[in-house]
């Protein structure tokens, strides 16, 4: 499994917690209602769904952070029933911060070798509303996912952007070379954003047009909008390993959607 980093913002949240992170210890940590807390010995489990559940227990009190998949990306809590953090607390009292309770967000920064690492923070309700639970400063490290196997590594491409500022994390994607250009697709269940500029693009900022290449689609329930103004900037592009790297930015041109810090890496034939 390749291995995929954001370290400046991984180190500032690890970084601000009163204890630092023991090396090559998976953990989850950060502060419970301006409480340190530390979970040693986490671990994490692949759910038949597609999502992941990560649990960490100190003495009697357990956190878990659930996103609705293994990839790298930005996980609103609330925002879909797989994301959930709940915290149960000393006196068994259970927080939830998800859908109709709380909210927050985890990151899911690097994923290697089966083991996840990232950061997050959520505001949590126990049942009825009646108490609230804050975390901050959250991380978790290397945290092994138990029923890992190498057929469940989570795919090398990778395809991120927020839709209107929501997350959206690809669950498919793929790259078609079509006699010199190349489609890039990221599809979450009924939405898809389709990137195409030709395979031997130049590195670089280019403008996104609404006839011609480079350009861009946005469909969602099976009705697509084209770009009406926006920018691909390539990052990277080995034509001979067939390997592309880009960021992009764009406004749709019926409903003026804004898709932006949209991010991708892929391969293709």
């Amino acid at each position: 499994m390749k291995r995929f980093f954001l370290p400046v913002l991984l180190c500032f949240f690890a970084l601000a917690c009163s204890d630092a992170i023991e090396s090559n210890t998976p953990v989850i940590q950060g502060s419970v209602d301006n409480e340190f807390f530390r979970a040693p010995d986490a671990s994490a489990v692949l759910n038949d769904d597609g999502s992941v559940t990560l649990t960490g227990k100190k003495d009697s009190r357990t956190i878990t952070l659930q996103t609705a998949s293994a990839d790298i990306g930005h996980y609103t809590l609330g925002s879909n029933p797989s994301n959930v953090a709940t915290f149960l607390d000393y006196d068994q009292t259970l927080y939830v911060a998800g859908p109709g309770s709380g909210d927050g967000m985890i990151e899911i920064s690097e994923v290697s070798d089966g083991k996840l690492s990232g950061v997050f923070y959520f505001n949590a309700f126990s049942a009825g509303g009646e108490q609230a639970l804050n975390f901050q400063k959250g991380v978790f490290f290397e945290v092994p996912i138990d029923n890992f196997t190498d057929d469940e590594t989570p795919d090398s491409d990778t395809f991120t952007a927020e839709i209107d500022g929501a997350p959206f994390v690809a669950e498919l994607v793929d790259a078609e070379n079509n006699m010199g250009t190349l489609t890039v697709y990221g599809t979450k269940q009924l939405t898809a954003i389709n990137l195409v500029f030709a395979t031997d693009i130049a590195v670089g900022e280019h403008d996104l047009l609404p006839v011609g290449t480079p350009t861009a689609t946005y469909s969602v329930n099976a009705v697509t909008e084209h770009v009406s103004s926006g920018t691909l900037t390539i990052i990277s592009n080995d034509t001979t390993e067939k390997v592309v790297e880009g960021n992009f930015t764009f406004t749709t041109d019926v409903s003026g959607t804004l898709i932006e810090n949209g991010a991708f890496k892929v391969s293709y034939e």
